[in-house]
């Protein structure tokens, strides 16, 4: 068969990283490790302290938007705006990552070919839940050399469709904790199965920042709204999915959440406005004698 006539596949990429250090190897990578019959845009949310446009000029479709450090907006900001800008250019299937993971070999036709009907790909590995502290899912993710069909998403790594992306709910309302467990009750309740990779499909670069350093936002902004869902079914700033599916198919013991007992969400704020900017002239513009 000529090479020439055989179908491209056209896929977007979205790449998440705060002040990651392997932004760069984890993008090439993703290039040099992707078969020939693939088409990848590539675009690129880089929050962080200086910019690194320079080091991604080498790049043919790669796309980078600088973020700054102390920005607040959730990440899935980022992420649903990318969406909404490229959700008709044609793309047939989307990837995104918010960990320095390595791909293997021709990780493309891998996913492409492997992916079930109706069905994405996220994580890896065989997920367990649990609740120790009351208030938070802790999951973790047992070895396993088999696709699984887990219904649980991994916010770093998600594969599938672009049609049945769009399908979807983006919670861009949550900033870290709950992402997980929304988006997983949204491809649930569109008729989306979440499967997982074997345990060794990607290679961690290193831990995400995310979870192991300073952000300058409240990871725990809204999660009480995701909490509210899973024990409540009701909701005040997300848009209500029903949890029904996802707690049937992960077995998380809603009966062990509580809500978190105060707000921790964000004072939002404008980087850019004048207030800092204005001095202190107007407090002692009028000046009263005591007698």
């Amino acid at each position: 068969m000529d090479s020439t006539s055989i179908k491209q596949s056209k896929i977007l990429v979205h790449v998440y990283g705060y002040k990651e250090s392997e932004l760069l190897s984890v993008v090439d990578s993703l290039i040099s490790n992707a078969g020939s019959n693939s088409i990848l845009d590539i675009y690129i949310d880089d929050q962080n302290n200086l910019t690194r446009l320079d080091k991604f000029r080498q790049y043919k479709n790669v796309f980078y938007n600088p973020v700054w450090w102390d920005e607040i907006p959730s990440p899935l900001t980022y992420r649903n705006s990318c969406i909404q800008a490229q959700k008709n250019k044609g793309y047939e299937y989307f990837l995104f990552l918010s960990k320095p993971y390595v791909l293997p070999l021709n990780w493309d036709t891998t996913l492409i070919n492997d992916l079930p009907e109706s069905a994405v790909f996220s994580g890896r590995g065989m997920t367990k839940t649990s609740v120790s502290d009351g208030f938070h899912i802790d999951k973790t993710y047992e070895e396993s050399n088999d696709i699984s069909n887990t219904g649980y998403v991994d916010q770093s790594f998600i594969f599938g469709k672009f049609e049945d992306l769009v399908k979807i709910n983006i919670p861009y309302q949550l900033k870290y904790y709950g992402i997980d467990e929304y988006i997983s009750m949204s491809f649930l309740n569109n008729g989306i199965d979440v499967y997982s990779m074997p345990s060794d499909f990607y290679e961690d670069k290193k831990e995400s920042l995310l979870e192991k350093g300073y952000v300058p936002f409240s990871i725990n902004h809204n999660y009480n709204d995701l909490l509210d869902i899973l024990i409540n079914h009701k909701s005040e700033h997300l848009k209500y999915e029903d949890p029904t599916a996802f707690i049937s198919k992960t077995g998380v013991q809603v009966s062990m959440l509580n809500k978190l007992p105060f707000s921790f969400n964000d004072i939002e704020y404008n980087r850019f406005s004048e207030l800092d900017n204005i001095g202190g002239k107007r407090y002692i513009e009028k000046r009263y004698q005591v007698s």
